[in-house]
């Protein structure tokens, strides 16, 4: 009995490593100039969320201070500097020079007598500082980036805060009032702020993420990539790696049944771009896959000529593989010439690429596929008139003109990549390389 248990907790043990160790299909770099242009949709709301403190009422000897809050005079987003933390595993913000406000009664007993007012004090917090760290929220049943607090830096001089203490406030109240202040409301504002960076902050971004993010990118109304992430953000000393899944599959089909994500490097420098993309042959192989469950069906027409292409679904006829010069694709299907009434095997091959072009309005970029007209090669094969077979040699003068010119029309359509709400920019430029193992795509907005 104990060899079998311990057979069964192997087992469990094995398949809780194979799920841990998933390999994200695609990788986003993220440089400092991207988080510095989507800092600006964050820093209002986190501001916002540390502004009208709530603070604890105060007691020092006869004086009682309440009703008080701290109002921060909002600074401009350029003052909010980004760090990566890589010692901390985490990334770093910080606020130089915050000024703020706490305005509050006050009440002086002594005796039969009791006179009271308001009172204002002004300061400056000299540094404000918080760590974020990553981890992962859910969404529609996948795993989604999500941060938390890993320290808060609150540096202020106690001595260096002023006051105003309304007409009633004699020299010894006022002196009282910046007393108990140094010695107990500084530490209360500290602690207050603190609570806020640790818990509300990181609950708005997430909920900003969650909001923003969408899980299952449509390619085309039929075929999608699932752009959740595998694992937590991981921290470069000049980027952000952002692990995405990139599984590309046709709803309500079977995918990614053989494939499996190999390694694809998380520490990939970015120092010079907004946003590298590195995507690795398992989005490729995942692409073919989804393609072989889809039949296609093309009617083209020109110089009066009618053509139907049919290349057929779950018979492996689309293949995808990745080259130096981009990515070698082979589809094989039947092609139907209507006027003849002729009908042969068709094989086209070629070199495709992808190229990111700038967007408009509604859209961040085109992911825009280009198939190389000098490499395209097609070939026929097991002609058929009417039921009966033909030599190819006789149909070879009629149909490879034909077919040459309309392998010239054979422009795929570009994929719009539509903007969202915290980051609602445009691409300015890009570039792509390939290898033998990769695609990189190095964006800029």
């Amino acid at each position: 009995m104990k060899i079998y248990c311990l057979f069964l907790l192997l087992i469990a043990f094995c398949l809780c490593q194979d799920s841990n160790q998933q390999y994200p299909g695609i990788v986003a770099s993220l440089g400092i100039s991207f988080l510095n242009k989507v800092k600006d949709n964050y820093f209002t709301r986190m501001m916002e969320d540390i502004n009208n403190l709530q603070i604890e009422d105060s007691n020092e000897g006869k004086l009682r201070m309440h009703s008080m809050k701290m109002n921060i005079e909002i600074p401009s987003s350029e003052n909010l500097q980004i760090f990566f933390d890589t010692q901390n595993d985490g990334l770093r913000f910080t606020i130089s020079n915050l000024k703020a406000e706490v305005s509050g009664r006050w009440v002086f007993k002594k005796s039969f007598v009791k006179i009271k007012g308001h009172f204002n004090l002004r300061g400056i917090f000299d540094l404000v500082g918080v760590t974020f760290g990553f981890t992962t929220q859910e969404k529609d049943g996948y795993q989604i980036p999500a941060v938390y607090t890993k320290a808060v830096n609150i540096e202020t001089d106690k001595h260096k805060w002023k006051g105003s203490f309304g007409n009633n406030a004699i020299e010894k109240v006022g002196n009282s009032i910046m007393k108990a202040f140094r010695n107990k409301g500084v530490k209360s504002i500290k602690k207050k702020l603190t609570d806020k960076l640790q818990n509300k902050v990181p609950t708005t971004i997430n909920r900003g993420i969650k909001n923003s993010i969408q899980v299952e990118a449509p390619l085309e109304s039929w075929i999608y990539m699932n752009i959740a992430t595998v694992s937590p953000i991981k921290v470069n000393p000049d980027s952000l790696s952002v692990p995405l899944n990139g599984t590309v599959y046709i709803p309500g089909s079977n995918v990614n049944t053989k494939h499996k994500a190999t390694e694809v490097m998380l520490n990939m420098s970015n120092s010079q771009n907004d946003v590298l993309v590195t995507a690795s042959n398992y989005v490729f192989d995942t692409f073919t896959e989804s393609l072989n469950q889809y039949d296609f069906d093309y009617s083209l027409n020109s110089n009066g000529y009618s053509i139907n292409v049919f290349i057929p679904g779950n018979n492996n006829s689309i293949s995808i593989k990745n080259t130096d010069k981009g990515l070698h694709f082979i589809a094989q299907g039947t092609c139907l010439m209507l006027q003849s009434r002729t009908s042969f095997d068709i094989k086209i091959s070629g070199d495709l690429t992808f190229n990111f072009t700038k967007g408009d309005e509604q859209n961040m970029f085109y992911l825009h596929p280009i198939i190389n007209k000098d490499s395209l090669d097609i070939s026929t094969s097991n002609a058929h008139l009417v039921g009966q077979s033909l030599g190819l040699g006789i149909l070879s003068p009629i149909f490879g003109p034909i077919l040459e010119h309309f392998s010239l029309k054979l422009n795929p359509k570009p994929i719009p990549v539509k903007k969202i709400k915290d980051f609602p920019f445009t691409l300015s430029a890009s570039s792509t390389e390939y290898t033998e193992a990769h695609m990189f795509a190095r964006l800029d907005f």
